[in-house]
């Protein structure tokens, strides 16, 4: 009895049949089946391979592929231990591709059905590379991190989305602009709950947002205070925390949600009440890449996540790569892409490197990011934490913080927005000015 695994087979053979029989028939399949994601390697036949290959190339030069243009290219793919065993194997392929059933409105299936069985391949192939491994004595870390590359490399194929035109775009866009003012139509963009930070900083569906601060500074709470705000006013959150375990989680909430007014069993109460309704989810288990990216996905899958918080990049166990640099890059570049293909609006923490400390300006600056210069270029913004008590203890507004929007890629940058925060007293919140009187701000315009 014919199997499933036999019968994927079959199938994918059939495709990637089906791909170069149209592509042949109408050169326009070709740049079609690119745009949808096709790829050289999702194709098993080496002489469709190299079939398909020569056509991406024609196209590239703007010539065919025909009939013609196909046999004088694979001329030099002839003989023994090539794509093609001789000149009549080659003219029959040719011809016999001129006879396929196949339809250019199923292209898209074709395109998904082989890109799903070379998904399957890949997986196939890190477990048997995992086997091997056990039998040779490896311990489980070398195991899962031959997983973990294998599950990264699937989840990594570029997928196009089609064409469109620039003006079509920008059309879109402009109705779209004046259905949201005329209340026809949401504005998908996140708020947060700090008033002053919404004003600048737009945080939308398929966001990557970075948020950068050196230790001391608060981010994590400005993560929670963030997540919480978006949790409140769009939809469920979650926050992997990958730094600290849930007894550490659990006490970090529990005392930002204590009120400080009236007994401490009052106390305690508000403390509980305050999170009633609120759809944040928690996972402190998910600790490598791999963990991270399927908490995220299940997460959107079983309850509906807008947005979530990833509390810190570097403290992931991550693929190994030549560097440590490649590894937070290729960690940036899987975080950014689940984001794009998601829809997901992603905030990620990251740690700023000791050169900072030795500026007498402590401020951080773009190249402060620590180990990857990816980082700048894979967020959609960059938001660092800066508190002066850290550094001076006699500083005039102890509470006093400064949101730095260092990026921003479709708004406002290089913008300073002040909040409030004091460590074991609750979230961030809106800054106030000390006293009434104060110098006027880009806040007050």
């Amino acid at each position: 009895m014919e199997t499933e695994g036999a019968r994927r087979r079959e199938r994918a053979d059939q495709s990637e049949t089906a791909v170069v029989a149209l592509g042949l028939r109408d050169p326009t399949v070709v740049d079609e089946a690119l745009v949808l994601g096709l790829q050289e390697a999702d194709f098993t036949a080496p002489h469709l391979r190299a079939m398909w290959e020569g056509m991406v190339l024609d196209r590239q030069k703007g010539v065919g592929p025909d009939e013609a243009t196909v046999l004088e290219r694979h001329e030099s793919n002839v003989g023994r231990g090539r794509p093609f065993p001789d000149f009549g194997h080659l003219a029959a392929t040719v011809t016999n591709l001129g006879r396929v059933p196949a339809r250019r409105t199923n292209l898209e299936t074709y395109v998904e059905t082989l890109r799903e069985f070379r998904a399957r391949r890949m997986l196939l192939e890190a477990a048997q590379m995992s086997t091997a491994l056990h039998q040779g004595g490896a311990d489980a870390a070398r195991m899962q991190e031959e997983m973990e590359e294998a599950i990264l490399r699937v989840s990594s194929r570029t997928s196009g989305e089609g064409l469109v035109l620039a003006s079509t775009m920008v059309e879109r866009a402009t109705v779209r602009a004046g259905r949201i003012r005329r209340g026809e139509e949401v504005d998908h963009h996140l708020t947060t709950g700090l008033r002053a930070l919404d004003r600048v900083l737009k945080y939308h569906p398929g966001h990557y947002g970075l948020i950068a601060a050196r230790p001391g500074m608060g981010k994590t709470q400005l993560a929670l205070t963030l997540g919480r705000g978006i949790a409140e006013r769009h939809g469920p959150v979650l926050f992997v925390s990958v730094e600290m375990g849930g007894e550490s989680l659990s006490e970090r909430m529990y005392s930002s949600s204590l009120s400080r007014v009236g007994d401490i069993h009052e106390q305690e109460h508000e403390a509980r009440v305050s999170w009633d309704g609120v759809p944040m989810w928690m996972d402190h288990r998910a600790k490598s890449l791999s963990e991270v990216l399927s908490s995220i996905r299940i997460a959107k899958a079983r309850h509906g996540i807008v947005a979530f918080v990833v509390d810190y990049l570097q403290k992931m166990r991550l693929p190994r790569r030549d560097s440590r640099e490649q590894e937070i890059a290729n960690a940036s570049e899987a975080l950014s892409s689940l984001c794009s293909s998601s829809g997901l609006c992603g905030l990620v923490l990251s740690q700023l490197n000791r050169g900072v400390d030795s500026r007498k300006d402590r401020r951080p600056m773009a190249s402060d990011l620590r180990e990857s210069g990816a980082l700048e270029q894979d967020a959609d913004s960059i938001l660092f934490v800066y508190r002066e008590v850290a550094y001076n203890r006699m500083a005039k507004e102890p509470a006093k913080v400064e949101l730095i929007l260092e990026k921003q890629r479709n708004g406002r940058a290089h913008v300073t927005v002040p909040a409030r925060f004091s460590p074991g007293e609750g979230w961030f919140t809106d800054y106030a000015p000390p006293e009434r009187g104060a110098a006027r701000t880009w806040m007050d315009d």
